[in-house]
């Protein structure tokens, strides 16, 4: 038994790219308009992420962990 296609093959990872974009293009537009937010809930430096990567996996923070240069 053979099989064919029956349409064109998707690059779905094209795709996926271009949805990501978009997107991502809407929820910035959403956070430069203050409709939505994003709170900070600690910036720590890059000389320690390890510790800030410890407290985001942790669950006891509510907001996003920074780390800044």
């Amino acid at each position: 038994m053979y099989r064919t296609r029956t349409s064109t093959p998707i690059n779905h990872a094209a795709v996926s790219r271009a949805r990501l974009r978009t997107d991502l293009t809407e929820v910035f537009a959403a956070l430069r308009r203050g409709e939505i937010s994003a709170p900070i809930a600690a910036e720590l430096p890059l000389a320690r992420a390890g510790e800030a990567l410890r407290l985001a996996e942790s669950g006891t923070v509510t907001g996003k962990v920074v780390l800044t240069p």
